[in-house]
């Protein structure tokens, strides 16, 4: 199997931190860079007419993951 490049986290945050209070702050990667281009794309998609509900989300990660190459990301 392929290992897809997602571009890595679209917003990172700091990894797990000790607080010297005793406490723990656990970062979450939340969303992909791959994720947010996808949903860039789908935006523009569906504002153009495009209402083919089956094709459209295939075709943003399409876009996402030709934008994602031609960035260099992951690399």
């Amino acid at each position: 199997m392929t290992k897809i490049n997602t571009g890595g986290p679209a917003y990172p945050a700091r990894p797990t931190e000790h607080l010297s209070c005793g406490g723990t702050i656990t970062a979450h990667h939340g969303m992909t860079k791959r994720e947010v281009a996808a949903i860039a794309a789908m935006q523009g998609i569906l504002s153009g007419g495009y209402v083919n509900a089956d094709a459209a989300p295939g075709r943003a990660v399409e876009y996402a993951d030709a934008l994602i190459a031609a960035l260099g990301e992951g690399q």
